[in-house]
């Protein structure tokens, strides 16, 4: 048996809690999704005592077309240094500004 703590296990194996596969290898290893993407829709709070059950959605295999307008933005994700499994989602970023001033990240 497995405690869990209510965090949904979208992290690359090497997070994993020993001996456990996470929800997202299980669904690539059962070929449960056709594409290795998953995506994230937060809905909006407009009022702060409007409170909706429905609080987002999440696609795995792809997403959800009436969430956006656009084309969507795709980055690799940034392999350790050593070429082998990724510990943390993350992709390079350029600097950002706000008005003329810049901060890189």
């Amino acid at each position: 048996e497995v405690k869990f703590d209510g965090v949904l296990g979208l992290a690359f194996p090497t997070l994993a809690a020993a001996g456990t596969t996470t929800v997202w290898e299980n669904m690539i290893q059962q070929n449960l999704i056709t594409k290795h993407v998953f995506s994230m829709w937060l809905r909006p709070n407009m009022a702060e005592t409007y409170e909706d059950p429905n609080g987002g959605e999440i696609v795995f295999g792809g997403y959800n077309e009436s969430h956006f307008v656009g084309e969507h933005t795709y980055y690799p994700v940034m392999m350790t240094t050593t070429g082998e499994s990724n510990d943390f989602w993350k992709i390079q970023m350029l600097p950002m500004y706000v008005g003329r001033q810049t901060n890189n990240v």
